[in-house]
């Protein structure tokens, strides 16, 4: 039997978007772990792993070693919402409920092609 990998979020006490990510999480109750990173942004580069400075970031390891790369650095609660919905279903359900239907992804990749004329 092969070790699960292991998930890790960096996070900022406080963040907003670091809360939706973790309920994201523990409702679909995938095992994770939180790494919270500094505030001062240089510190902050050299802490995450994509060596970006914004929170939350999701590092998926082969192992539970994060001394190992990383095999996926996910920066953004939007995107790892997304990742999860590809990569996570929830245990027991066959089909889970997305965190975002695939009409709201369709749109949300398709540039609006409309525009608004100006009041005159």
């Amino acid at each position: 039997m092969s070790t699960p990998p292991t998930i890790i979020i960096y996070a900022m006490p406080g963040s907003q978007f670091t809360a939706k990510v973790l309920a994201a999480l523990q409702h679909r109750k995938i095992p994770h772990y939180i790494a919270f990173v500094p505030l001062q942004v240089e510190d902050r580069r050299q802490f995450l792993p994509s060596g970006g400075t914004l929170v939350p970031e999701m590092a998926i390891y082969k192992n539970n070693n994060d001394d190992d790369d990383p095999i996926v650095v996910v920066p953004d609660s939007e995107a790892i919402l997304e990742w999860l919905d590809e990569n996570y279903s929830i245990v027991g359900l066959s089909e889970s409920p997305q965190f975002y239907p695939q009409q709201q992804q369709q749109q949300q990749q398709q540039p609006s092609l409309t525009r608004t004329k100006p009041n005159g």
